[in-house]
């Protein structure tokens, strides 16, 4: 019985793991169901399987509701997007130089 309870927590722990990094909410849940099945277990009194059971599932449960909460608080570990850049500054008209002087063709004056 404790080899069935040994590889049901070990295929809930490792089937958290596929696919990407592991949440908060997984990860929580993971270490629910270990930690309820063996508490399942060990409070079973004369049947045991039915008490790891039922112990790793009300952890896996609480443990899914924890770590939600902590990756609801900001604890996430997935990446973040960069921020975006701030648009380009728009020139200042009173900054730019003055226009260059042109010449006047009939005349050849400068203004």
């Amino acid at each position: 019985m404790k080899k069935v309870v040994a590889t049901l927590s070990l295929v809930a722990l490792v089937s958290g793991c596929a696919g990407g990094p592991m949440t908060k909410r997984e990860a929580g849940a993971g270490i629910g169901a270990v930690i309820g099945g063996v508490a399942g277990t060990l409070a079973g009194g004369n049947n045991r399987a039915i008490g790891g059971a039922i112990g790793a599932g009300l952890g896996a449960l609480a443990g899914a509701i924890i770590g939600d909460g902590i990756q609801g608080a900001g604890g996430s570990t997935a990446p973040q997007p960069p921020p975006m850049p701030a648009p380009p500054a728009r020139p200042d008209p009173d900054a730019m130089p003055p226009p260059r002087p042109t010449r006047r063709v009939a005349t050849g004056e400068v203004y």
